[in-house]
């Protein structure tokens, strides 16, 4: 176990479900203060991550030894090796560097635009399998105000003005993303954008119609799912909402949730998603 609040630790990394560990560190150990903010911390998938354990995504990490289960479970469900993962708002890199140590020979593409955190994101993701990408991915290359949040780096979001945490950072759009990633193919999307995915996914729609990933995820805090969905409908994709509960996940279409997957019909889809999802 890491070093401090081992209390927390002892009641958290035993925790026997695949999810609800993160609710009981927001319930009950939001207010821990920690003496350092940076620490070399151990994953339940067996590799070392450093994080800032006074912020949110930190914090769980340290307590619990990782973050959103759920996402990962679909990720390596849909995957298959030498896949890439497009990781559109990667934050500090917890979700490539799980696909990365999970499937055989990936790569992931990781776009982020805040600075303090991309300190750690280059720190946890190995150059050799990873390309990072400074910026927000948008519909134009420019400049925009960047609403930060210092108790949830996550939490961090494209706004109209400026204010009180605001910076400005750089906006990238698809074309030039895709220009320059370095990568004639995507297998896997992930898109966490807080509120913008609708005008990445936009953005992005005739290459993901060129390319074709085998999955897209997007959060939709936005609820702009239906319009979501009707474009990817377009190229050839079905979206599902996904419902988590302590012990399963479930794919539902036409009902209302957080998480969405947009799922291919012209890629083969690996066993263990047939499998799980009913796919």
């Amino acid at each position: 176990m890491n070093k401090e609040h081992l209390v927390p630790q002892m009641l958290l990394r035993p925790w026997p479900f695949p999810r609800g560990a993160g609710r009981i560190v927001d319930k009950f150990f939001s207010g821990l203060h920690f003496r350092t903010n940076e620490a070399t911390v151990q994953t339940t998938d067996g590799f070392a991550m450093t994080v800032n354990p006074n912020e949110l995504i930190g914090r769980h990490i340290y307590l619990t030894g990782e973050f959103d289960r759920s996402i990962i479970e679909i990720l390596c469900n849909f995957s298959q090796p030498n896949d890439v993962l497009l990781d559109v708002g990667a934050n500090i890199g917890y979700v490539s560097a799980c696909f990365l140590k999970n499937v055989q020979g990936s790569r992931a593409i990781a776009v982020e635009p805040q600075e303090g955190v991309l300190k750690l994101l280059r720190a946890n993701l190995p150059p050799d399998r990873s390309t990072i990408v400074p910026c927000a991915l948008s519909d134009t290359d420019g400049e925009v105000w960047f609403q930060t949040n210092k108790a949830n780096s996550g939490a961090g979001r494209i706004v109209a003005t400026g204010g009180q945490d605001a910076i400005r950072i750089q906006t990238q759009s698809a074309d030039r993303l895709f220009a320059h990633a370095s990568t004639s193919r995507i297998d896997l999307v992930k898109i966490d954008a807080e509120g913008h995915e609708k005008t990445i996914i936009e953005s992005c729609l005739s290459h993901f119609d060129r390319l074709h990933p085998r999955a897209i995820l997007f959060e939709d805090s936005a609820h702009d799912a239906p319009q979501i969905s009707a474009m990817l409908t377009q190229i050839g994709y079905k979206t599902f909402g996904i419902e988590k509960s302590l012990v399963s996940l479930t794919l539902t279409e036409n009902k209302r949730a957080h998480d969405y997957i947009a799922v291919s019909a012209n890629r083969e889809i690996p066993g263990p998603a047939r499998n799980s999802y009913g796919l």
